[in-house]
C-alpha cells in the first residue's frame, strides 16, 4: 500500500498571552520603556524605534523554526496514526479511529505546548485518509498579537494494488484432536479467509490453497491420468515393496473394486525437498500413487492387513506376494485398512478467488495420522509455484503479486514405530525399513526429516514467497520450536500460539502484515 503525506500548513492566530520565554521579552520591554525617556537626542529615538521590529524579526523567526519542528512531529505521528490503521483492514472505523489516536498520542507526549485537536480518519476498501490539526503558543511574536501559530496535516493511504497468492499448509494429524485445536484451527482459518476476502465472495486481488496434510499429501484422485503422476511404474520407489515389481496402479486394477483416493507419496531424494518440474525424462521426479500393501496375516504388529496372505514363507515374503490382489476385495477409505490406509486428509486445494469452496474445504478438515512437515511445506510451494502440478500461480518475477505461505504444526516430525520386519506404519516415505529416508533407525529419520523441513523452508524463502511459521499448543519442544523460528522469513514472521485464542490472533495478525502498507515521502 501507498501512503502519501499531504501539505501541511500553517497560520497565524492573534490572542493576548504571557508567560515562558514572552514574559522575558516582556519584561525587557518594560524596562526600556523606563529607559527610553531617560536618553536624549536622536539616539534614543532611533534606538526606541528599532528595537520592537527587532525583536520581533528575530524572535519571529525562532517562534516559526519551533513550528516548523512541531509540524515535522506531527506529520511524523499523523504517518503512524495511519500505518496502524492501515495494517488493520478488517476493523471497523470506530476501531480504526481508536487505534489511530492511540498511535498519534504516542508520538507527541513529549510535545506539550502543542496543542492538537481530534484527529479525522475516514476509512474505505481503497483508502484511508486521516488528518490533524494542532496550535503551537508563541514566545516573540506575541507582541505584535500573534499568539499562536495553527499547523495542519493530512495523509492518503492508498491499499497495495499488489495481488496476494497464499497457501495455508496446515496440520490435520491425529494430535489435533486433542484440546479442541482443529476446531480452533479451521475456525481461524476461515477468519483469515474473511479478512483477505474483505465481503466479497470472489475478489480480485487475492487467491488462497490449502494443503493439508500429515504423513501424506492428498493432491486429488481427479488427477489420476496427469502427465506427473507416475502411472506406469518409472520411478524407483514404484512397487518397491511387491515381487515381482509391480506399480501401484496395476495392483489397484487387479483388484474388484480398488480405487485411488488421491493421496502421493514422497520423491525420492533430492526431489522431494525441490520444485524440479515432474517428467518421465527424470522419473523420480513423477509423483508416485500411494499404496499401503496388505500386510502378513501372522507375526508381529501389522495395523494394515487386509488380504489372506495365500502364500507361505517369512513376513517379508508373504507381504510382497502380488498373487493375493487379484479379484480381491479392498476398502477404498483412508480410515480402513486397505490400499488409501491413512490417506485420510482431504484434497489439496489449488490457489482459487471463491470463497465458499474455500470455507468449504477447511471445514472438510480430519485428524489423524503423524506428523511430516516437509510434506506440507513441498505441497505449499508446489501449489504457489507456476509450474505443474498446479500451475495456477503467476510467475515469480511478477513485481504486481506477493506470495507467501502459512505453515502450521502442532507436533515434530514423526516416525510412527512397530515392532515388526516394517519397523513402522506406511507413510508417504513408505516403510522405515526400505530406508527412503537414508536410514532404518527411527531416531536418525526423525533428525533426517527435521533436515529436510530446513531446507524447504530456505528453498522456498529463497524463491521469494513469503513464509510465515506457526506452532500451535507444542508445549516445551524447543527444537522444533526453533526450528520454526528459523524456517520463517523473518523471526517476527514466527508464531507460539500455546492457546487457542492466540493461535487466532496469530492469523490475524498474519492477515493485517498482508495487507502491510508501502511507504512513500
Amino acid at each position: 500500500m501507498l501512503l502519501k503525506r499531504g501539505y501541511c500548513v500553517m497560520n497565524t492566530s492573534k490572542h493576548q498571552k504571557t508567560g515562558g520565554v514572552f514574559s522575558s521579552v516582556k519584561s525587557i520591554w518594560l524596562h526600556l520603556k523606563h529607559f527610553l525617556p531617560a536618553v536624549r537626542g536622536n539616539v534614543g529615538i532611533t534606538f526606541s524605534l528599532s528595537m520592537l521590529p527587532l525583536v520581533t524579526l528575530v524572535g519571529g523567526g525562532l517562534d516559526y523554526s519551533s513550528a516548523i519542528t512541531m509540524r515535522q512531529r506531527l506529520a511524523h505521528a499523523i504517518d503512524s496514526a495511519a500505518l496502524a490503521v492501515g495494517r488493520r483492514p478488517d476493523i471497523s472505523i470506530q476501531e480504526a479511529k481508536a487505534i489511530a489516536d492511540r498511535a498519534f498520542n504516542a508520538n507527541l507526549t513529549e510535545f506539550k505546548d502543542m496543542v492538537t485537536n481530534a484527529l479525522s480518519v475516514t476509512v474505505t476498501p481503497a483508502l484511508i485518509t486521516v488528518k490533524a490539526t494542532a496550535s503551537v503558543p508563541t514566545d516573540f511574536l506575541g507582541l505584535v498579537g500573534i499568539d499562536e501559530i495553527n499547523i495542519s496535516v493530512s495523509n492518503e493511504v492508498v491499499r497495495s494494488n499488489k495481488k496476494i497468492e497464499l497457501v495455508l499448509a496446515l496440520d490435520n494429524t491425529g494430535s489435533m484432536n486433542s484440546n479442541g485445536k482443529m476446531t480452533a484451527m479451521k475456525s481461524a482459518a476461515k477468519d483469515l479467509v474473511e479478512i483477505l476476502f474483505n465481503g466479497e465472495e470472489q475478489p480480485e486481488h487475492v487467491k488462497i490453497g490449502l494443503v493439508p496434510f500429515s504423513q501424506t499429501v492428498n493432491v486429488g484422485s481427479q488427477y489420476k491420468t496427469a502427465s506427473w503422476i507416475d502411472s506406469s511404474g518409472l520411478s524407483s520407489i514404484n512397487g518397491e515393496n511387491f515381487s515381482p515389481k509391480t506399480d501401484h496402479f496395476t495392483l489397484l486394477n487387479r483388484t474388484k473394486n480398488g480405487s485411488w483416493r488421491g493421496c502421493v507419496e514422497a520423491r525420492p531424494a533430492p526431489y522431494d525437498t525441490t520444485d524440479a518440474a515432474a517428467t518421465a525424462a527424470i522419473p523420480d521426479t513423477l509423483f508416485v500413487p500411494y499404496f499401503a500393501p496388505d500386510e502378513p496375516d501372522k507375526g508381529g504388529s501389522y495395523p494394515n492387513k487386509y488380504l489372506k496372505d495365500k502364500v507361505k514363507g517369512s513376513a517379508a515374503k508373504r507381504q510382497k506376494n502380488t498373487k493375493k490382489y487379484k479379484n480381491a476385495n479392498v476398502n477404498n477409505g483412508g480410515n480402513s485398512r486397505g490400499p488409501n490406509y491413512l490417506c485420510s486428509t482431504p484434497p489439496v486445494t489449488p490457489l482459487i478467488n471463491t470463497k465458499s469452496t474455500l470455507i468449504s474445504s477447511i471445514n472438510s478438515f480430519y485428524a489423524q495420522g503423524w506428523t511430516h512437515i516437509p510434506l506440507g511445506l513441498s505441497w505449499g510451494w508446489r501449489v504457489l509455484s507456476p509450474g505443474s502440478p498446479f500451475t495456477q500461480g503467476v510467475s515469480y518475477d511478477d513485481e504486481e503479486n506477493v506470495k507467501a505461505m502459512v505453515l502450521l504444526t502442532d507436533g515434530a516430525n514423526t516416525i510412527a514405530p512397530r515392532n515388526n520386519h516394517n519397523k513402522s506404519y506406511y507413510t508417504a516415505y513408505g516403510y522405515l525399513a526400505k530406508a527412503r529416508l537414508g536410514t532404518t533407525n527411527k531416531n536418525q529419520a526423525v533428525t533426517i526429516l527435521n533436515q529436510k523441513t530446513a531446507t524447504l523452508c530456505e528453498n522456498i524463502k529463497a524463491a521469494g514467497i513469503r513464509l510465515y511459521t506457526i506452532t500451535f499448543d507444542l508445549g516445551n519442544n524447543n527444537t522444533i520450536k526453533n526450528l520454526m523460528r528459523n524456517c520463517a522469513t523473518s523471526p517476527s514472521m514466527y508464531f507460539n500460539s500455546p492457546t487457542n485464542a492466540q493461535l487466532q490472533s496469530a492469523f490475524h495478525t498474519i492477515a493485517g502484515d498482508l495487507s502491510k502498507l508501502r511507504l512513500s515521502k
